[in-house]
């Protein structure tokens, strides 16, 4: 969850020099290729296989809100811009802190967020600026440190305050929603994706990606935001016979956003529990019973970065997004 407010950023000269690349790829880990190895990513192998360069601008541990902000800051003149997004990045467009969603309880953990404003407009609203007291008051009273921050603890989808008696605390563990979500087979942000949803996630997420998209279009560029599904998402889609993201591609589709989810051309490749194939960790004993029917995690593998790469050069060449 690094935050584009605490510097970091490169100009494009710094990482171009005179060169105009063909493509740029913004999004967290499974854009940037983490876990792969050099030059394997999805982004790389399309880079290779287009004949054409393709600046990866992909941060790990970013939200859309952030890759969106490192948009704005970044035009380097390419034809056309990826947006790379992970179904769970839905709750760090709501969430303005790791630590209350079982990151570590650091500084550099916090992040800005935007906000719908009345009107439909989107307002970013930045991370507070803390001393070593000011975070402390953070964990003790979160509500005073970041009230438009979801997942604040003691609230319904955030984390379980321990107090005596703790029988009650375990009590309050085990109906939280998204634990009650996971056992049933969903992942624990699918509730997130519903339109009715308390923390308007979803209306938030389509708000960014359109705004990502007509950024792009403003610039000459073709956007395409790029649904990647985690190993969550197929466990979902082979329990229930549908990916938990399905109302975001329905939404983006409706508003005439380009969108390419690859979730069902990589499950029809699969099949089943062969979906692990996808990921670089393999659940064993009883990491695997919970997950079951698809006992894996991590980041994608070669297997999945290949397919993806095929699967975003097919849709390229089908919008004819390479040509000006």
């Amino acid at each position: 969850m690094l935050d584009p407010d605490i510097g970091g950023l490169h100009t494009p000269e710094t990482i171009l020099g005179n060169v105009t690349p063909c493509g740029s790829a913004y999004g967290d880990s499974f854009t940037s290729g983490f876990e792969s190895e050099d030059g394997e990513g999805w982004v790389e192998r399309l880079s290779l296989t287009l004949g054409c360069r393709i600046v990866n601008y992909s941060v790990g541990g970013y939200g859309i809100d952030q890759a969106y902000r490192r948009l704005e800051r970044i035009h380097d003149g390419s034809r056309f811009v990826l947006l790379g997004l992970d179904p769970n990045g839905i709750m760090d467009v709501v969430s303005q802190y790791d630590g209350w969603l079982g990151g570590d309880q650091v500084p550099f953990a916090l992040k800005g967020r935007f906000v719908i404003t009345p009107s439909g407009r989107l307002n970013w609203i930045g991370p507070p600026r803390l001393d070593a007291d000011g975070f402390v008051a953070l964990n003790q009273a979160p509500s005073g440190s970041l009230p438009e921050s979801y997942f604040l603890p003691g609230t319904q989808d955030g984390a379980v305050i321990s107090r005596f008696p703790y029988t009650l605390t375990l009590a309050r563990v085990a109906l939280m929603p998204s634990i009650r979500a996971f056992l049933a087979g969903h992942t624990e942000w699918s509730a997130l994706y519903h339109a009715d949803h308390s923390s308007g996630a979803l209306q938030l997420m389509v708000a960014i990606s359109e705004a990502f998209a007509r950024l792009a279009r403003a610039r000459d560029q073709r956007p395409l935001i790029v649904i990647l599904p985690v190993s969550g998402s197929f466990r979902e889609n082979t329990t229930f016979d549908q990916f938990e993201y399905v109302a975001l591609v329905n939404e983006l589709r409706r508003r005439n956003i380009e969108v390419l989810d690859v979730g069902p051309a990589m499950a029809a490749a699969s099949g089943g529990r062969l979906a692990c194939g996808y990921f670089t960790r393999q659940d064993t004993g009883f990491a695997a019973w919970l997950r079951s029917p698809v006992p894996c995690g991590g980041h994608y593998s070669g297997r999945a970065h290949a397919l993806v790469a095929q699967l975003v050069k097919a849709e390229l060449l089908r919008r004819k997004m390479l040509v000006r």
